[in-house]
């Protein structure tokens, strides 16, 4: 078992969501985060009259466990759904899972 981590554009949950879905995977954990990888953002303040740098960025982070050979799948539908091709579209993470277990029954997944 693997866990899938991608951090995306908020905009682009959707897009991801629903290209998930309608290939089988359904389950999923979504928080919304706040970040910043290498972009940033410089404006000018008018009131003040100096520039001001905006570096952290509101993200969504999926959480998802998968058997292992479903995990460079899920990896690539996320990264088709989530590109946009500018800077700030996000990464992913594909990690080995050592145990797994339902809380509910305490038997393993």
């Amino acid at each position: 078992m693997k866990t899938i981590e991608a951090i995306i554009r908020l905009e682009k949950v959707a897009d991801v969501r629903r290209a998930l879905t309608d290939k089988g995977f359904t389950s999923m954990t979504l928080f919304q985060v706040t970040g910043r990888g290498e972009q940033k953002e410089v404006r000018l303040d008018l009131a003040v009259g100096t520039e001001v740098v905006f570096d952290l960025f509101a993200r969504a982070y999926i959480m998802m466990a998968v058997e292992d050979d479903k995990a460079e799948e899920v990896a690539r539908i996320i990264t088709q759904a989530a590109k946009t091709g500018s800077k700030g579209d996000g990464l992913i993470l594909v990690r080995p899972v050592e145990r797994a277990m339902k809380i509910r029954t305490g038997e393993p997944i």
